[in-house]
């Protein structure tokens, strides 16, 4: 079901682009996204996380009525969502989503499996498939990331492996060997996540498919955190009017961020920096920023406290 000739695209507008609207969609636009993209032939959409904190948008929580009304509406549609580890009851909120999803992902640190383990258990238990997604990629030497995927595939929890460079920091040439490594200790579907910070989203999205991916992941007008996405219009097989569709729907529920807004995200990814980090750092260095972005050395930064420890020593330009 999740992979087809030469290869299956999952759209992520719903979940990666609530980044740029804290996950406040309509349910007319989320139904308008899930529609668009059935229709133009994509094979899946992640719709958001699923949680039951009180108070969440609708994105951010996806409650069982709207998860039943968005497989109504695209019956042919993979419907995926993405479930935090740190979630408090993650049994209750697949038992009663289980019936209208057919994927759930698991962000997961290499360096910290035991909570996204947990969590595919219960996964495991609700009858649902589950994907592992390896975040920030770039950030973890091979060997770890390895270790990683060793590690759910001999205790049998993932139907799916993906490597996301969530931090838009990979450079060319760079994810295919990662792909190899990886299917040198997993014989199941690999898919990849790219982000845009620094255009090679879908240059690194071909790479990985040549290197035996089976999955890709894209957006509407390429919309996500930060530096953006891959453009699901660029996965697809699409005449005129479809891609203009698309566009249209893209362009009607989410906004680009500015030049000025992006920038930061285009230096975090020439620094390996967490896009998570960017936000904040730009509440408590308004001014400065990109500046103090710009001296730092590209490595492999663990959080945003070495960030700041970074900072202290750098010299900004007068």
């Amino acid at each position: 079901m999740l992979t087809r000739a030469p290869f299956a695209v999952l759209d992520v507008t719903l979940r990666d682009g609530g980044y740029l609207n804290d996950w406040a969609f309509s349910a007319d636009a989320m139904h308008a996204v899930v529609t668009a993209l059935e229709a133009a032939g994509a094979d899946g959409a992640e719709v958001g996380y699923i949680d039951d904190t009180p108070g969440l948008p609708l994105g951010a929580a996806c409650p069982p009525d709207l998860l039943a009304q968005l497989r109504d509406a695209a019956p042919h549609l993979w419907l995926a969502a993405m479930l935090r580890p740190s979630v408090a009851d993650p049994a209750a909120i697949l038992a009663s989503r289980s019936a209208y999803l057919d994927l759930i992902r698991i962000p997961t640190h290499a360096n910290a499996t035991g909570p996204s383990r947990a969590v595919a258990e219960h996964v495991r238990g609700a009858g649902l498939l589950c994907s592992i997604n390896l975040t920030n990629v770039s950030a973890y030497p091979v060997e770890l990331l390895a270790a990683a995927t060793a590690e759910f595939a001999r205790h049998d929890l993932m139907d799916v492996l993906y490597l996301a460079d969530s931090r838009g920091a990979l450079r060319p040439g760079e994810a295919a060997p990662l792909v190899r490594a990886l299917r040198r200790v997993w014989d199941g579907p690999i898919g990849f996540h790219a982000h845009d910070n620094l255009g090679w989203a879908l240059a690194h999205t071909v790479e990985a498919l040549g290197a035996g991916c089976v999955l890709a992941d894209g957006s509407l007008n390429g919309l996500g955190l930060g530096g953006g996405n891959t453009v699901t219009q660029d996965l697809l097989p699409l005449d005129a009017a479809s891609a203009d569709r698309l566009r249209e729907v893209g362009t009607r529920v989410l906004h680009p961020l500015s030049d000025s807004q992006r920038r930061p995200y285009v230096l975090s990814a020439h620094k390996n920096i967490s896009q998570d980090w960017i936000a904040p750092l730009v509440q408590a260095y308004p001014a400065t920023l990109c500046a103090l972005l710009e001296t730092l050395p590209r490595r492999s930064y663990r959080s945003q406290d070495e960030v700041e420890a970074a900072f202290q020593t750098a010299a900004v330009p007068s």
